[in-house]
């Protein structure tokens, strides 16, 4: 395997969110005080709108929870509660809507990228398995991450959400502070730069719909609703969102079947199988069917096969990203036979 992997120290697996939530809310009050400051709203107003904001993120995970038996973080509908009860308390106290959410949105901006570094630190919202990325160890697995990616390279798309929050959130913050639709900016950027993680996703408790997630859903509707209004950003800026999304459906569809493999468990599955067969050279090959799929693990050999509907490019790329990332280290190799059987092969390192 590659070198470009780093190893997330398992102390952080339940003490990462309460450290950077606490970093998130300091961040986030600090920017909208300073933005309250530079536009002219009442700085003690943004006290109130905090503390209203983060009631409705809470009371959305714990209503979560009632559903799914434990407290579910959903960050697009715990954001979407947030600027909701920040917009009630606005129109509440008779003060201007649009201003007074492009001066908390960045605040929210800094307070959710704190968050997802509380994810990459938890094990949570963890990425597919790749060539390169952070690896878990046993006490991430103790707080709920699938044994089987254990010490499995997997892409960071916490800390790249993270990263791409905080670049979001000082956009609007910087529009705002020059009297432009900061909230706008904010909510449209972030729309989209969900939209094209969720292809990096490889936790399974996202429901799907057809083609896309449910947050790719969530993220074409809002931004639907957010440039038909006066709420979004300038014309031109709009339109290009527009056509990043439209883009990602295409992608979406040309990955349609990547998405179904990738779904319930199924490369968690399959990265098992790989593991457990390259742990034991010297035992017969591991077989195992799924969904139509029949996979097969020797200890540097791997062949996969769907009798009646051949895998699509987009399917073996899935598969084969698992068996690199998971199998021997070694450059793997692909070969398809004219049967329709696909098979990828980990020459031994030198």
């Amino acid at each position: 395997m590659t070198d470009a992997t780093w190893t997330v120290p398992g102390r952080w697996a339940r003490r990462g969110f309460p450290a950077t939530g606490a970093a998130g809310l300091v961040l986030a009050l600090t920017l909208s005080l300073l933005l309250a400051r530079a536009t002219g709203m009442p700085v003690a107003l943004v006290p109130a709108l905090g503390a209203a904001m983060l009631l409705a993120f809470l009371a959305v995970a714990a209503g979560g929870g009632l559903v799914t038996g434990r407290p579910r973080l959903v960050c697009l509908h715990g954001e979407a509660a947030a600027f909701a009860a920040a917009a009630g308390l606005l129109l509440l106290l008779h003060r201007p809507v649009l201003d007074g959410l492009g001066v908390v949105a960045p605040g929210v901006g800094l307070f959710l990228a704190a968050g997802r570094i509380g994810c990459l630190s938890a094990g949570c919202c963890h990425g597919r398995p790749a060539r390169w990325g952070v690896r878990y160890g046993e006490r991430h697995v103790a707080a709920g991450l699938p044994a089987e990616y254990a010490g499995v390279p997997l892409v960071p798309v916490a800390a790249v959400e993270a990263v791409a929050l905080a670049g979001t959130a000082a956009v609007a913050a910087l529009v705002t502070a020059g009297g432009g639709p900061g909230f706008g900016w904010y909510l449209g950027l972030h729309l989209v730069v969900r939209f094209w993680l969720e292809f990096l996703r490889g936790d399974e408790d996202r429901p799907v719909f057809g083609l896309l997630t449910e947050a790719q859903w969530t993220a074409l509707a809002g931004t639907g609703v957010l440039v038909s209004t006066p709420a979004g950003p300038p014309a031109p800026v709009s339109a290009v969102l527009v056509v990043l999304l439209l883009a990602g459906v295409g992608v979406a569809a040309r990955r349609a079947e990547a998405t179904r493999l990738c779904r319930d468990g199924h490369l968690r599955r399959l990265a098992g199988l790989v593991r457990r067969a390259a742990a034991a050279p010297g035992d017969p090959v591991l077989i195992d069917e799924d969904r139509g799929l029949r996979l097969s693990a020797s200890h540097r050999h791997y062949a996969f096969s769907r009798p009646g509907a051949p895998l699509g490019r987009a399917g073996l790329a899935a598969l084969g990203r698992v068996v690199a990332a998971t199998g021997p280290s070694g450059r793997p190799r692909r070969l398809t036979s004219p049967s329709g059987v696909h098979h990828v092969s980990i020459g031994v390192d030198r």
